[in-house]
């Protein structure tokens, strides 16, 4: 008897003992793969004929898609490795069975082989049986595969190549145990542990290091350590990106080539193995101590933040580390020995994995890693970039995305405000980025309190303390790039440094888009004020003047400026980007699925007009911009609605109609949405009152009473009141104060 022969019997009678596996497999992909298609394919049959043809194609296109990727079907996969490495192992976890399958004569790597490759091939032919049973019934109710036809099948051999990698790897789980439920929790550990540490890291770095920011090549790093530290979420992480119409045959080779390793080693550990071992915990006793401190030492760790999670001081991170790095060795030491009573064994081993959990938990805690305290030498920095929240908010970022079907609508990309200026401001000055670095280091420090807690800002608040957060990226003269964020306190120097920061030209050239805007790239001009909108006439060298002198008075523009005046126009130079868009959503107007108007594009990227703008300004009049002036004439009404002192929070709602009483309040007048663009920087306090404009010739009777809200309806326009400009009579008379 040939040793081909051999294999082919013992695989045949190993299959007999196995029929019942069979036939849970088959029952399980009839369900998760033959069940959904039919009853879909049934539904589309029946009803195809009443539906539209955007509804039939979007019924076909559910189809396909089911067919290329289906969730149901590798769930039960999953299942199905796991079900097949435990059957065709398990009789190694039982001391007769080990006596009788080694006195068979019968060479050990022939007895591998039979029941190794019977658990791939019997779940591999059935689910490509069932995958081909899935495209006739599609093809029968009229749904042809065309050139999906290639993406099912290819989709059906990721499902098998990742099947086979859990399976080979489940078999490991076996041979590496002498217990089923031993092999089972080391088949969680081996697909969960590489993403848990992964995590773990994750959230290591955001709990200790108060000046860790996440950018997006730190982002996919962790995600690509996510997908290739464990075989299930490879799978599915391929499934997704297959799904998505991404290119996986990286993922799928790598994962055949793996398998074809794991089942190398898994043999040699099959041959390795003693026969004594079945019963036992642990097949190899070495494996016993890695085992326990790699999973020891990360359960340790996150138990003491969790604890710190629940109360921030230095004992319940000690106290939470102790928990579960104890807990976690005891349980540990009960599954390898077996017995209740050896719950401190190795007691040399759960003294390193406390030293080792305090001393990671403690390093974070005192920042030991000098992470938050890290400071470039000077002298090593090329460039640096800042931005601080709440600065400018309504700068637009991001371009318009029109899709390459003429069908489809274009959407605003929105893009990252941190990454636009990180990529694109270039400060060689680093001086009072540094200095502000500094405030936001001590800071850090006064957090990291010796009273064995951190704290937060208001722990270490003072009088009319602001608070800001700056995101730093470090640019080297080695070609690395460093990101950072800090807290940083707002005092009389930092503020010095931040107006020397903004005034410059290399801050605002990465600040706002329109600096880095071209004349060719320009297509129109429009003019805003008190949200009517003009378009602004001009050729192509006028455009591209005005465009340039604009950019000029942006570039001259400082705080001092922006602490004295409030916007009194908004101007925006469309690109051709946006105005394709515009025309693209303005041809769909009609279709069905319309969702936004042209509007959602033609409304963004608007930027202020100051006053102290006398260039831009003289060329806007000159290209024969009106513009509106605040004043008797053309204000036929405003009405305000304060909130006097000692009367709760209850308003009170007045309009003013008679000149006097309009003359007194237009010059404190500020158009609200020139108030949120400037309101970082303007000097005087805005007052909470509001006031309602309403201009001549929109007046109507209808109009002639108090509205309710201070809202920019169809003829009411909203301001803000500055009280700056109001004697005190003024504000006792119109605010109440």
């Amino acid at each position: 008897m040939t040793s081909k022969n051999l294999s082919f019997k013992l695989m045949a009678e190993d299959l007999k003992r196995r029929v019942w596996a069979i036939a849970l497999t088959v029952l399980a992909l009839i369900f998760a793969q033959i069940f959904p298609i039919a009853v879909k394919c049934s539904e589309y049959a029946e009803q195809a004929g009443k539906w539209n043809e955007s509804t039939r194609e979007y019924m076909e296109a559910n189809i396909l898609s089911l067919l290329k990727v289906n969730p149901m079907a590798a769930a039960v996969l999953i299942g199905a490795a796991v079900l097949w490495a435990v059957t065709s192992f398990c009789y190694l976890h039982n001391s007769k069975k080990v006596d009788f399958y080694h006195s068979i004569p019968v060479k050990r790597h022939v007895l591998y082989i039979a029941n190794y490759f019977n658990g791939i091939w019997v779940t591999a032919a059935v689910y490509l049986v069932f995958t081909a049973v899935t495209i006739l019934l599609a093809g029968r109710c009229g749904i042809s595969g065309g050139i999906h036809t290639g993406r099912i099948w290819m989709g059906a051999l990721i499902n098998v190549v990742f099947y086979s990698l859990l399976y080979t790897m489940v078999s490991a789980a076996m041979m590496l145990t002498g217990n089923i439920v031993v092999a089972l929790l080391g088949t969680v550990v081996f697909f969960s542990y590489g993403p848990a540490v992964v995590g773990l890291s994750m959230a290591y770095m955001d709990t200790w290091f108060k000046t860790y920011r996440e950018t997006a090549a730190i982002s996919d790093l962790f995600e690509k350590l996510l997908e290739r530290t464990s075989p299930f979420t490879a799978y599915v992480y391929a499934l997704g990106n297959f799904g998505e119409g991404r290119n996986v045959t990286g993922a799928v080779v790598t994962a055949l080539l793996v398998t074809v390793v794991l089942a190398v080693g898994t043999y040699c550990l099959y041959w390795l193995r003693p026969s004594e071992a079945a019963g036992k915990a642990m097949a190899f006793p070495k494996t016993e101590n890695v085992i326990r401190v790699l999973i020891v030492i990360p359960v340790g760790v996150v138990f003491g933040m969790f604890f710190f999670a629940l109360r921030a001081t230095v004992i319940w991170l000690s106290v939470g580390a102790v928990v579960g790095t104890v807990l976690t060795h005891c349980i540990i030491e009960i599954i390898y020995r077996m017995d209740f009573r050896r719950l401190f064994d190795r007691k040399i081993y759960l003294a390193g994995c406390l030293l080792v959990t305090l001393g990671l938990s403690m390093a974070g805690f005192k920042d030991w890693f000098g992470y938050d305290t890290w400071m470039p030498d000077t002298g090593k920095i090329q460039s640096m970039a800042i931005n601080m929240e709440d600065d400018d908010t309504w700068v637009t970022y991001g371009q318009v995305e029109i899709p390459e079907d003429e069908s489809k609508q274009p959407h605003w990309d929105y893009g990252d405000e941190n990454v636009y200026l990180l990529e694109h401001m270039e400060l060689t000055d680093c001086y009072p980025v540094m200095e502000l670095v500094k405030n936001g280091i001590q800071v850090q420090k006064e957090l990291r309190k010796a009273n064995g807690r951190i704290g937060s800002i208001w722990d270490v608040e003072r009088q009319d303390d602001t608070w800001k957060t700056i995101t730093v990226q470090y640019r080297l003269s080695s070609g690395k790039k460093v990101n950072r964020t800090y807290t940083i306190r707002m005092n009389a120097e930092a503020e010095e440094c931040w107006t020397q920061i903004y005034d410059s030209v290399e801050f605002k050239m990465g600040k706002y888009p329109i600096l880095s805007q071209s004349s060719q790239d320009t297509e129109e001009i429009y003019f805003q004020q008190y949200n009517q909108v003009q378009k602004v006439e001009t050729d192509h060298q006028m455009q591209e003047h005005l465009l340039a002198v604009y950019q000029s008075e942006l570039k001259a523009l400082t705080i001092e400026t922006r602490k004295k005046e409030y916007p009194m126009a908004t101007i925006q130079f469309r690109t051709k980007n946006q105005c394709e868009g515009i025309s693209r959503v303005e041809s769909l107007r009609e279709l069905s699925d319309y969702w936004y108007s042209a509007e959602y594009i033609s409304n963004r990227c608007y930027y202020p007009v100051y006053p102290s703008f006398t260039g831009t300004i003289a060329l806007l009049k000159e290209a024969g911009v009106d513009f509106t002036e605040l004043n008797t004439e053309n204000v036929s009404g405003i009405q305000i609605t304060s909130y006097p002192e000692g009367n709760g929070n209850r308003s009170r709602t007045v309009l003013y109609r008679d000149a006097k009483d309009l003359e007194a309040l237009i010059p404190a007048l500020n158009y609200q949405d020139y108030v949120w663009m400037n309101d970082m920087y303007y000097e005087q306090t805005i007052t909470e009152a509001s006031a309602s404009v309403l201009f001549v010739g929109h007046d109507t009777e209808d109009q002639q009473t108090v509205v309710s809200e201070a809202e920019d309806t169809e003829n009411w326009y909203p301001f803000y009141i500055d009280p700056s400009k109001l004697s005190k009579e003024q504000r006792m008379k119109y605010l109440q104060e």
